[in-house]
């Protein structure tokens, strides 16, 4: 049975929770004491949101020195591409006797600086016979006489309901594209393509029984997970084939950049802060590339959570202009004073020995913001021959760049 995610509504900043959740404990709705609390609690932080939010975003706009760039809705081109006959007078015209239907139901986000596309996949069950745990489009074999289109407005219709809120009037807002096919050995492929855009899915909080993820490109092509849960191969290799559906372009028909994906941990108690605002400018005085906004992988940010009942967030990221240091000998040291007053430090101290190990690529004045958008640390080797064992990091200067997708209680991750 497919199960509702927890979703943060970006629009109203009202925080909407599914009742039916049982794995949701943040609330014990016995507790009616504790009910009003957090509710006074939640109208205040929407309060406080919208009393803020025009200095917040004057803020970010007055502080980022990237080049101004003109909002597009971006276009899907590989979608005017797509056949649009009808499906079963295909299958019986070109005589096609095993035939897989792949459901691909899609959305061109256009809540962030720039347009973004993520595809709706199911996660099977970690006791599934074939994929347990495996993030995949929904699919079906096709039998002689099915409806095939009747059957997949079912499924869309199913995954609208797990997004739509309690109570909230369903009204179907998606539009059938076409389909496009692919073959494996005797197999036949159709790919069908769902536009969601209509309807918006904004950032949510998701558990392990979760089964309706939004996932970006870079999930399903570069990093082959979601969190710790494994896309499809077969998902990816049809992007990788038909790389025309992995891109959007902009009303000058050149490439618009892809997101990727990041991580940040927090507490549990700040998800629903962290999934309205997204992830705050890094207050540390001697933070390694300045005071921006700082993320890593999931597997840093799982290791790095010392929160028994932690949580961290998944964000897109746009990193535009990128800055990668490779920490060279020849490459020039950080010569700012924060870094020169902590190699002033007793020598067996952490700040001493991280200003002398990060010398080469650390960057406390921030002079990277300059002429870059963005920073990446890899893991880059040391001069005492270790590897920097907090990379992956990436670093954007402007706040509009990160979007928040999604949290997860670590707990509920874990032991997959």
């Amino acid at each position: 049975m497919l199960s509702r995610p927890k979703y943060i509504d970006n629009d109203s900043r009202n925080i909407m929770d599914d009742d039916d959740n049982d794995l949701d404990d943040d609330i014990d709705d016995s507790d009616t004491e504790t009910e009003k609390l957090y509710n006074e609690l939640r109208e205040r932080m929407n309060e406080l949101y919208d009393e803020q939010k025009g200095s917040l975003f004057q803020y970010i706009e007055e502080h980022n020195n990237g080049n101004p760039s003109s909002k597009s809705n971006g276009t899907y081109e590989a979608i005017n591409e797509l056949i649009d006959t009808n499906i079963e007078n295909y299958i019986e015209a070109y005589d096609l006797d095993e035939v897989t239907i792949h459901i691909c139901p899609y959305m061109i986000n256009n809540s962030a600086k720039y347009p973004f596309l993520q595809y709706v996949m199911q996660k099977y069950s970690d006791d599934h016979d074939y994929f347990p745990n495996m993030i995949r489009f929904h699919s079906f074999t096709y039998l002689q006489g099915m409806n095939i289109m009747e059957l997949c407005q079912n499924v869309v219709d199913i995954i609208f309901l797990c997004y739509t809120a309690p109570k909230k009037q369903f009204e179907r807002k998606y539009n059938y594209k076409g389909f496009t096919n692919t073959k494996t050995g005797n197999r036949t492929n159709l790919y069908l393509f769902f536009d969601l855009s209509e309807y918006k899915i904004d950032s949510h909080k998701l558990y392990k029984a979760n089964d309706l993820y939004l996932v970006l490109i870079d999930e399903i092509v570069n990093h082959k997970f979601v969190a710790n849960f494994p896309v499809d191969p077969c998902a990816r290799d049809f992007f990788i084939n038909n790389n025309e559906f992995m891109y959007l372009t902009d009303n000058d028909d050149f490439y618009i950049e892809s997101p990727i994906v990041v991580y940040s941990n927090c507490p549990r108690k700040m998800i629903d802060f962290k999934l309205t605002f997204g992830v705050s400018p890094s207050s540390s005085p001697t933070a390694l590339l300045g005071p921006y906004y700082y993320f890593t992988d999931y597997k840093n940010a799982i290791e790095q959570n010392t929160d028994t009942d932690g949580a961290i967030i998944r964000l897109a990221i746009f990193t535009r202009n990128m800055k990668v240091p490779f920490n060279h000998t020849d490459d020039s040291p950080d010569k700012s004073q924060i870094t020169q007053n902590m190699l002033l430090m007793d020598t067996e101290s952490a700040d001493y020995i991280e200003a002398r190990n990060t010398i080469r690529f650390s960057d406390r004045d921030a002079l990277w913001t300059e002429s870059y958008d963005s920073v990446y640390i890899g893991k880059l080797e040391l001069d005492n021959g270790d590897l920097y064992d907090k990379a992956p990091i990436w670093v954007i200067k402007d706040h509009e760049c990160e979007i928040p997708l999604s949290s997860f209680v670590i707990k509920d991750v874990q032991g997959v």
